[in-house]
């Protein structure tokens, strides 16, 4: 299968994305901080103002949305719980414009 993941460079995803991998799915990690692709995982731009993921998803048959602020960073005071809240609201936002966007 052909995965797409949000989050796919923090803890959890990296994890996810090595079993995927082991399973021989091809993965597409959506990252503000694309690396280098290799033969079984693509890294797209996304949450950038020039980012246009959508026009390298097509045919993606799953999506897994890890992406959002680290729970694990410090206290949640109340900015950093808004900063928690924001971070899943504006990339879930994000993710259902991208899914419309596609044709499959």
């Amino acid at each position: 299968m052909n995965i797409a993941i949000t989050g796919g460079t923090g803890m959890i995803g990296q994890a996810l994305t090595k079993r995927l991998l082991d399973q021989g799915h091809h993965i597409f990690i959506l990252t503000r901080h694309p690396k280098a692709n290799d033969a079984h995982v693509t890294y797209i731009k996304w949450m950038t103002e020039d980012a246009k993921p959508e026009q390298h998803l097509e045919g993606v048959d799953a999506f897994i949305h890890l992406a959002g602020a680290s729970i694990n960073d410090g206290r949640w005071t109340d900015e950093r719980k808004r900063v928690i809240l924001d971070s899943r609201v504006s990339t879930t936002k994000e993710l259902v414009r991208i899914v419309e966007a596609l044709d499959q």
